[in-house]
């Protein structure tokens, strides 16, 4: 068991298809509750998308929520020691590790 000072504070981490980007005013008022709440937003299956979509869909988040990380994804990697990070330091800046983003539109995961 994990002492609950070391998690302190509690992070809300948002998960998102990035496939189902486009649809995401189906999810309704929630969808966006969501980004709102977010500590962390991660937009999974990056891979599946053109490439050219990536940096429109990262901008729209940042209209919802201005000040939380977004780590785009493959198969959901994300690096624990960024969560750790976070955790334990949530008022320093944050900068996810594997994640490149060459010319403003190009991301690479590492």
């Amino acid at each position: 068991m994990v002492s609950s000072s070391r998690l302190s504070p509690p992070l809300v981490v948002t998960v998102f298809d990035a496939e189902l980007w486009e649809a995401k005013d189906c999810f309704g008022p929630v969808f966006y509750n969501q980004i709102r709440a977010a500590d962390l937003f991660v937009l999974n299956k990056i891979d599946l998308l053109p490439q050219e979509t990536i940096p429109k869909f990262l901008e729209e988040i940042r209209l919802v929520n201005t000040s939380c990380p977004i780590i785009p994804t493959t198969f959901g990697r994300i690096n624990p020691e960024d969560l750790w990070a976070m955790s334990l330091n949530p008022d320093k800046g944050y900068s996810p590790q594997g994640i490149q983003i060459e010319d403003n539109s190009t991301l690479k995961t590492l």
